[in-house]
């Protein structure tokens, strides 16, 4: 599979993973405009947004654990995560052992 190919799979997975958390917040806020209350706005806004955000991570998953399978053999990537992961504990706790 050439480059191009994978980068749009995981392009068009995570289009995907847009869609479905809107799908869900849609299917949310339908649901909740059918009940009689309509009394706590902002606690239907919040249940939306977690729909839509727990739709979004678990379809969005695919895409990024397909993503890290097409980059397992590239050594400068991982030495990279690997620099970049050590400068940002070492930032945030400078006492941290190596």
């Amino acid at each position: 599979m050439s480059r191009l190919k994978k980068v749009g799979l995981v392009i068009g997975g995570y289009v995907t993973a847009i869609v479905a958390g809107d799908v869900a917040g849609r299917l949310y806020d339908a649901r909740m405009a059918a009940l009689p209350y309509d009394t706590s706005g902002g606690m239907y806004a919040g249940g939306q947004m977690m729909s839509m955000l727990g739709a979004f991570l678990i379809v969005s998953l695919v895409p990024t654990l397909l993503g890290l399978w097409f980059l397992r053999r590239h050594e400068g990537f991982w030495n990279a995560v690997a620099v970049t992961s050590l400068v940002f504990v070492h930032s945030f706790a400078p006492g941290a052992p190596l």
